[in-house]
């Protein structure tokens, strides 16, 4: 292999990596700013209108969060799971317990999801 083609691809690399992040910085200039526009033109044509709307888009985000950590609480303790049964098939000792520190950690995260996170 030619020692030529490491720099050229690392340029390459690089490059895309700088085009993907200014295009996400970019993406959530242009979206904080039609917010603005969407409760500007609210408080406009009613006083009430802005705070419900700023409300609800709250509510919502909460929402996500709440459900993204129940999600991530749940494929983390099945995979948890899952390394702990290919550990038990593979080694005769007791090493497949080492498992249980990821899968503990998710269903701490699946429980706060579920039980402990603030509702609306």
């Amino acid at each position: 292999m030619d020692l030529f083609f490491v720099p050229a691809l690392l340029a390459v690399i690089f490059s895309f990596v700088v085009a993907i992040v200014w295009l996400e910085v970019r993406r959530k200039e242009r979206k904080a700013f039609y917010f603005s526009e969407t409760v500007k033109k609210l408080g406009e044509a009613s006083p009430g209108s802005a705070t419900d709307y700023l409300r609800e888009t709250e509510r919502i985000k909460r929402s996500r969060i709440r459900e993204g950590m129940t999600i991530a609480g749940l494929v983390g303790s099945l995979a948890a799971a899952g390394l702990m049964i290919f550990l038990h098939a593979i080694v005769s000792e007791p090493v497949y317990l080492v498992a249980l520190i990821p899968m503990l950690s998710c269903l701490g995260l699946l429980i706060y999801a579920l039980f402990l996170s603030p509702r609306d």
